[in-house]
């Protein structure tokens, strides 16, 4: 599913050092996320910075990040401020979405994202397992999102066509059995006639057909 951008295999900062393999949840990522998704995932977990006390001045601050460290628009970046006693508040997150990534990354996969992030960051899981099961999770319920509406939309297209068919087939027949009906009709009034009838009806036509 990637794009083609190779992945960046150095995706993870830890100012804080809480993972435990950097490495191993880097490789898992790529596994779990990006293949699936073609989005490039980057974690910035990011130490204390007094100078930075505002929600939207740490949201300014990602968005600058991404700005000047990243070319490529698939890249879905998450990065955790964290406070003064790192250990025991739970610092600001926040997350810079690239063009490309704004794709499959809509807000509706974010929502997913965060809603994962909510269930598994106050669980006893270590740091490497919540961020790999927060990117596996989201990876594949937006990949199912999507591929459920591919083939809804997929089904109705194919139902109107039926239904187009069906209706111009119906309308056929019906009008084939209208004329056929108005022919035996036709036949029955012909065999039902008297000869000397028919005779006085066909010179009445024809002279009909003579003065018009």
């Amino acid at each position: 599913m990637n794009d083609g951008n190779a992945y960046i295999n150095d995706c993870i900062i830890d100012e804080l050092g809480w993972f435990d393999n950097v490495s191993k949840v880097e490789h898992t990522l790529r596994d779990n996320f990006w293949e699936k998704t073609g989005v490039q995932p980057f974690i910035y977990l990011r130490d204390y910075d007094p100078s930075l006390y505002s929600e939207s001045q740490k949201q300014d601050w990602a968005e600058n990040y991404y700005d000047t460290h990243f070319k490529n628009e698939n890249i879905f970046l998450f990065v955790y401020f964290a406070e003064r006693d790192t250990d025991n508040d739970v610092g600001y997150m926040c997350y810079v979405n690239g063009y490309g990534a704004s794709t499959v990354m809509d807000s509706e996969a974010v929502d997913i994202f965060w809603t994962y992030i909510d269930n598994y960051w106050y669980s006893d899981l270590s740091t490497d397992s919540v961020f790999i099961n927060v990117f596996d999770k989201t990876a594949d319920r937006i990949m199912q999102k999507t591929t459920t509406k591919t083939d809804v939309f997929m089904w109705i297209a194919i139902a109107a066509v039926i239904g187009v068919a069906g209706f111009v087939i119906i309308k056929i027949m019906k009008t084939k059995r209208q004329h056929d009906a108005e022919k035996a009709a036709e036949t029955v009034r012909i065999l039902n006639t008297p000869l000397d009838q028919t005779s006085d009806e066909e010179e009445a036509e024809d002279l009909a057909d003579k003065w018009s």
